[in-house]
């Protein structure tokens, strides 16, 4: 999954960083954030001019979800773990009954978020 940034070139607004195995599924998302079916019905409403719309790929490394709400960007799963470790704490990457690969916080003995 590749993480997008979008923006509007004629306001100059950065409209969000989202999701998507292409641009389009990541400019659904962004229409979904925002309250519409999908992109194509959000630009029927809102009369968007050509090229108004920046996108661009960010990363295609790891995403972490983490279990407090907040989602996590790096270029690999181990790199976020070498950051996170950084300070002195102490995490492993895990494999849960699932077979995600787990971000797992060894003091607390439990998963802190989920690599994709």
């Amino acid at each position: 999954m590749t993480v997008y940034r979008i923006e509007n070139t004629l306001s100059g607004a950065f409209l969000g960083n989202y999701e998507g195995a292409t641009e389009a599924e990541a400019l659904d998302a962004l229409a979904r954030d925002a309250g519409y079916t999908d992109y194509a019905s959000l630009c029927d409403i809102s009369n968007a001019e050509s090229g108004e719309i920046h996108i661009e790929p960010l990363r295609t490394g790891a995403v972490l979800y983490c279990t407090s709400g907040c989602v996590r960007y790096g270029d690999s799963a181990e790199a976020m773990l070498a950051e996170y470790n950084r300070n002195g704490r102490v995490y492993e990457i895990r494999t849960d009954a699932n077979g995600d690969r787990v971000l797992w916080h060894k003091g607390r003995n439990c998963a802190v978020g989920t690599f994709k």
